[in-house]
């Protein structure tokens, strides 16, 4: 294979030192603009790319956030990640994204990953994992947890009681009795969603109206459902 470009090679190529090289290609300012234009064309003619393994062992943080997507196929969390990425801003950090493709193993081996390249802190959107694994991994970097609450470790949450209360509300205020709900199976927040569906529809009268159909977040359980 082919053996990676060094900055001993770059700085050979532009006949400099190798500190002088080193400070070009991170943009200092002490070093002269002819000086730097040399080094940055011999970069550029050899192919070099900083690694960045070595810089991140000699600093303490690593400008990279493990974000973990428990399911890529679910639109909501491609819209947490858009607001993620806004939230960070300017800063330098880098998102490293990985799905657990709704398995909890997977979750978790993509989790191990993210703290074996240190990263200075983990994002878990719509995690199935065990609790207690999840407190684990808290206690190794600095957590988010999205979707769901975990004592102890940072959540944002949705309010899910409240968002089915106001839909079944909503479907009786129109006039509608026969109101079925397309059941999240073990999802997150499905639990919530139906007990308070069940809670409106009694609240209401329309306890022989109540129809649960049987679903989990997927596209195809939706549909049939």
């Amino acid at each position: 294979g082919s053996v990676p470009v060094t900055l001993d090679d770059v700085a050979a190529r532009a006949g400099a030192a190798r500190a002088l090289a080193s400070m070009a290609l991170h943009g200092s300012p002490k070093v002269a603009v002819r000086s730097r234009e040399r080094v940055l064309a011999a970069a550029e003619e050899l192919g070099y790319r900083p690694n960045l393994n070595a810089r991140r062992l000699a600093s303490a943080r690593t400008d990279t956030v493990g974000v973990l997507i428990s399911d890529l196929h679910n639109p909501l969390f491609a819209e947490i990640l858009d607001g993620l990425a806004a939230a960070m801003g300017g800063h330098p950090e880098q998102l490293f994204l990985a799905s657990g493709f709704r398995d909890p193993a997977r979750e978790a081996a993509a989790v191990e990953s993210f703290l074996a390249h240190r990263v200075d802190a983990i994002v878990l959107i719509g995690t199935q994992m065990l609790s207690s694994q999840i407190h684990a991994y808290a206690r190794s970097a600095p957590a988010v947890v999205v979707g769901r609450r975990i004592r102890g470790v940072d959540s944002v949450i949705t309010d899910n009681a409240m968002g089915a209360r106001l839909v079944t509300e909503h479907l009786i205020s129109l006039g509608h009795q026969n109101i079925a709900h397309v059941d999240g199976g073990t999802g997150l927040g499905a639990a919530a969603r139906r007990r308070v569906y069940i809670e409106t529809m009694r609240a209401h009268g329309l306890q022989q109206h109540i129809n649960i159909c049987p679903g989990e977040y997927t596209e195809e359980a939706g549909h049939a459902g």
